[in-house]
């Protein structure tokens, strides 16, 4: 098994992940700090999954057309600013609620892209016969992300206020790039490549229609299709 890949392939991830939950968990205790509404925290949720029902469905296309770490690089860079933002808005004074809310907007957005083209890269990283090994590791990594990120938001936060919480959010997001920077398919793995097209089948229909005749002969085998042999051939 490729080791060092898949080593940093379950960095990368776990960084993400673990930024994804801190954020989640950072808004919402911003959003509720601002706010104290209960109803303006439930807003969070709603403005997350907002673009993920139509988006995924692109992230998917694209993940089966493109190059997939090109577009989890591109998919991280809207948090990389989106954690930016956030760190001088509230260390300057500046954040408001539709600039949270627009910020979970650009991470929704964002995870429609990276979680498609994350999925498929993995079986493109270990040989088949351990795929079933890096999925467990992956899936590991990604409940511990989990875990770790809203902990590591509150300890953050309790510690030293809600600025620190997104200047580390930036630091994770970072790393998972870096992360992917330097994950490469090991030659010979690649079930990226797209198979060449099949020109597609024509209807059964259509070619009886064009050789109502087209069945096997009953005395020489042939079909009229071929025209080697017409009914005509054997009269009676």
């Amino acid at each position: 098994m490729p080791w060092r890949t898949l080593s940093l392939y379950l960095l990368s991830r776990f960084c993400s992940a673990s930024a994804v939950m801190m954020l989640r968990a950072a808004i919402a205790w911003h959003v509720f700090a601002l706010s104290h509404s209960a109803f303006h925290l439930g807003l969070i949720g709603l403005v997350q999954f907002l673009p993920i029902p139509t988006l995924m469905l692109v992230g998917g296309v694209l993940a089966d057309r493109y190059d997939r770490r090109r577009i989890m690089i591109a998919a991280q860079m809207a948090p990389l600013a989106s954690a930016a933002t956030l760190f001088f808005a509230t260390r300057d004074g500046w954040v408001s609620l539709p600039l949270l809310y627009a910020m979970v907007l650009v991470a929704g957005i964002s995870w429609a892209f990276d979680s498609p083209a994350r999925a498929a890269l993995l079986p493109t990283l270990v040989p088949r016969v351990h795929f079933p090994r890096a999925v467990t590791f992956a899936a590991t990594t990604q409940a511990l992300a989990f875990t770790t990120g809203p902990a590591l938001s509150g300890l953050i936060i309790a510690a030293a206020g809600i600025a620190p919480v997104y200047a580390t959010y930036l630091g994770l997001v970072s790393l998972a790039l870096v992360g992917l920077v330097f994950v490469q398919a090991p030659r010979g793995l690649d079930r990226a490549k797209r198979p060449r097209s099949k020109p597609p089948l024509r209807p059964r229909a259509v070619e009886h229609a064009e050789y109502p005749a087209a069945r096997s002969c009953g005395k020489c085998g042939e079909t009229a299709k071929d025209r080697a042999c017409l009914p005509a051939a054997h009269p009676g």
